[in-house]
């Protein structure tokens, strides 16, 4: 299919799809605003549901709320009344009597009140009928009261069956713990103060408080409706029942416009409560009553709207129809003729005749630059093959040069390729030259290399006769260095055997110098002895000088005793003198000792020394000897080397000459290149 015809259907097929647009929009909108309207009432009526619900929650929120701080503050007025109790009870001895109690109970205000010993038995109570009863039995859990594990016992709300009426009970201990008090209030206030809830505000028709044994505990109706449940009745509820077996959540039950809401009412983390209300919600939803009639206005001006545009839009495409296929004929008539020469062209015939135009605009200057492109590429196509054909017949000098835009660099590419080949050729053919040079004095150099080979073999063959004389004389030398050194260890092992006897004598010497001080002091005890005795002996003389004749016999024995120490201390003088003697010997002996053992250290060290060095000199040639024979194996390995290099020189004499005769064939053929 043509252009033109591609340009006007698809013009007018865009007409077309804009005026069927908008006859559908017309009919669209007002499809769309129509079913918009029950959207819009479907989606404020759930709004106002949620809204509704979240409100039945809030509601049953602060009904619960309410109901437990009115019951608190009931249980602060009984417990300050059953601590009176208690103060009574303390200032009696234990000895209340039921007339003591009716008058507590005027004073403050409880219906009952109860005392009971530790068994849980009531022994005085304001209600006949309870005395004798077991507390323990209506609930076992009073008996924490007796046992010290609770101190307050407060109650939810009861049923009283006698009477049907509410009552709330609190109890305490007696002191010591010898039973316990109990107060009783009746709490029909509690049921007459929820009544406020009951307005029309906020749609609420009854309300119940269950406990948590499904029992009815207040019963609160609005005006002309009748009751569920009775007060004091046990019910059965499934979400009641749900409630009480843990379920935190708040049900709503729709009965068309009324709903039911059953809520748990939580205290300090516990459920006492499961509250119902039955909540009229007719007020709730009328707001979605109110958006119908400017739904119905808007419907009606949007159709009119869109009506109009769709006639408009229509009218301007028959108009442009007719204008086009005037253009689109005097445009697209020179594109032919392009459109031909680009074919010819793209097949790769340049011959094709020139376009003709005799407007002046864009096709025209486009068919004109279209020839002009025609004309280069012949130029270039000519030029190309001109440069490879002599390139095909050896001859590198021909060269291209007027090459314009992007074709310079196939120019350029062509005299890169021209002048590679020429350097190429040159280098191979100076290459070529060089190789015969070196081929030939490589041969040379590879006959004297095998030449001066087995010259080094038999240098390597005396060589290693002199290493193994060698060899053998180091292995001597290790055999004498190793007899040296277990006689050097000997001599050694026999020092350190007499040095240790040395130093024995030594310990000994010096015990007999330790020995001898102590002998010293011991002759100058004797001598301080023999001192002590002169006094002794002197006053003796004098006292029995003193005594006259009675003490002549007393002084005989006082010169005796006196003389006595004087021989004494003359021993005792001279022994000191041999002792002193000796003494001196003994550190001349130690002197000479220590002397002795000095020069036994020495000698020890020296011999130390010595067979350290005669160890090293063995070690030095047992490495000497392990090296030598690693330096045979070497020499070994070297002979086997050159050997293999004395042949390898051989061969590459060989293949230098073959080296050589290819180096003179290459430069022949090269010689058919013109550069």
């Amino acid at each position: 299919m043509k252009i033109s015809r591609k340009i006007i259907g698809i013009f007018m097929t865009g007409m077309i799809i804009v005026a069927l647009f908008s006859v559908a929009n017309s009919f669209a909108v007002r499809f769309v605003m129509n079913s918009g309207e029950e959207t819009v009432k479907e989606e404020i009526n759930e709004s106002i549901t949620a809204s509704t619900e979240d409100q039945l929650r809030e509601l049953a929120g602060t009904v619960g709320s309410y109901e437990l701080s009115f019951e608190a503050e009931i249980d602060r007025n009984m417990l300050t009344a059953v601590n009176l109790l208690y103060e009574k009870d303390v200032d009696s001895g234990f000895t209340l009597t039921d007339e003591d109690l009716e008058r507590l109970l005027t004073l403050t205000g409880m219906n009952d009140m109860y005392i009971s010993g530790a068994d849980g038995v009531f022994t005085e109570t304001t209600e006949e009928a309870g005395k004798g009863l077991c507390l323990f039995d209506i609930w076992d859990g009073y008996r924490m009261l007796v046992t010290g594990e609770s101190d307050y016992l407060p109650s939810s709300m009861k049923i009283k069956e006698e009477t049907g009426e509410i009552f709330k009970f609190t109890a305490i201990p007696r002191q010591d713990r010898r039973g316990t008090l109990q107060s009783a209030l009746q709490a029909e206030s509690i049921q007459d103060d929820l009544q406020q809830f009951i307005t029309e505000s906020n749609g609420i028709r009854y309300m119940y408080f269950i406990d948590l044994y499904n029992t009815v505990l207040t019963e609160n109706l609005g005006d002309g409706i009748s009751s569920v449940y009775n007060k004091g009745s046990i019910i059965s509820d499934s979400h009641v029942t749900d409630i009480l077996n843990g379920s935190s959540d708040t049900y709503i039950e729709y009965n068309g416009n009324m709903a039911n809401v059953y809520a748990p009412v939580m205290e300090n983390g516990s459920l006492k409560y499961v509250i119902i209300i039955n909540v009229d919600l007719t007020g709730y939803y009328s707001a979605s009553e109110m958006i119908d009639e400017p739904f119905y206005d808007m419907i009606s001006s949007v159709s009119t709207t869109t009506t109009v545009l769709a006639v408009i839009i229509v009218a301007i495409a028959i108009m442009a129809l007719i204008v086009s296929n005037v253009v689109l004929a005097r445009i697209f008539k020179p594109l032919k003729d392009v459109g031909a020469m680009a074919s010819d062209m793209s097949e790769g015939r340049l011959s094709t005749p020139d376009i003709v135009t005799r407007d002046d605009n864009e096709i025209s200057d486009m068919a004109a630059s279209l020839n002009s492109m025609k004309q280069e590429l012949s130029g270039y196509i000519k030029d190309i093959s001109d440069v490879l054909e002599k390139m095909g017949k050896g001859d590198f000098r021909k060269t291209t040069t007027n090459f314009k835009g992007d074709f310079a660099e196939i120019g350029h590419s062509l005299n890169a390729i021209s002048g590679a080949m020429t350097n190429m050729i040159n280098n191979i053919s100076k290459s070529s030259e060089q190789v015969t040079d070196g081929a030939a004095a490589i041969s040379d150099s590879s006959r004297n290399i095998a030449d001066n080979a087995a010259r080094q073999v038999e240098e390597v063959g005396m060589l290693e006769e002199k290493i193994k004389d060698i060899s053998e004389n180091i292995e001597n030398n290790a055999s004498d260095a190793a007899d040296a050194l277990r006689c050097s260890e000997e001599a050694a092992g026999k020092l350190s055997s007499q040095n240790e006897t040395m130093n024995e004598m030594m310990a000994a010497m010096h015990e007999i110098e330790k020995r001898s001080g102590e002998i010293g002091s011991v002759i100058q005890t004797i001598e301080d002895i023999a001192f002590q005795t002169n006094i002794l002996a002197l006053n003796a003389s004098v006292e029995a000088a003193h005594a006259g004749e009675a003490g002549k016999g007393f002084a005989v024995v006082a010169d005796e005793v006196r003389n006595l120490a004087a021989k004494s201390s003359e021993a005792a003088g001279n022994t000191s003198k041999l002792i002193t003697a000796t003494v001196e010997s003994v550190k001349s002996g130690v002197t000479t000792a220590d002397s002795v053992a000095e020069a036994m250290n020495e000698v020890m060290e020296l011999s130390a020394r010595t067979n350290s060095a005669i160890k090293n000199i063995s070690e030095a040639t047992d490495s000497q000897n392990a090296a030598v024979h690693e330096i045979r194996g070497s020499i070994e390995n070297i002979s086997s080397v050159i050997q293999t290099n004395s042949d390898a020189a051989g061969d590459s004499a060989a293949r230098s000459s073959e080296l050589r005769e290819q180096a003179d064939v290459l430069r022949e053929q090269i010689s058919g290149f013109t550069v």
